[in-house]
């Protein structure tokens, strides 16, 4: 499950955000769950694709924008997660 962390939108605005990042990869095929897993072992430093890894962040500008209009206005910590459902699930390989 896509949603938004580090920061302190409503309801509202947050569900604006995760649908707009769920919009882009429907729009373009991309996977979310390999995006998310290219994110996370690129900020470890191990081996990742650089088509997800782009997808993830294309995916993260698409949310910003959505809930805030301009990446300026955003919280500086402001991210895209993805979180396995129901919590504690494994993210299936």
């Amino acid at each position: 499950m896509l949603t938004i962390t580090h920061c302190d939108a409503d309801a509202e605005t947050r569900a604006r955000g995760v649908a707009a990042a769920a919009r882009y990869f429907a729009d373009t095929g991309a996977d979310p769950v390999a995006a998310w897993r290219a994110a996370e072992a690129c900020s470890f430093g191990a081996l990742f694709d650089r088509d997800a890894l782009r997808a993830w962040y294309l995916a993260e500008d698409a949310a910003v924008l959505a809930m805030y209009g301009r990446w300026r206005h955003a919280p500086a910590a402001v991210a895209l997660e993805w979180r396995a459902e129901p919590a504690g699930a494994v993210i299936p390989p």
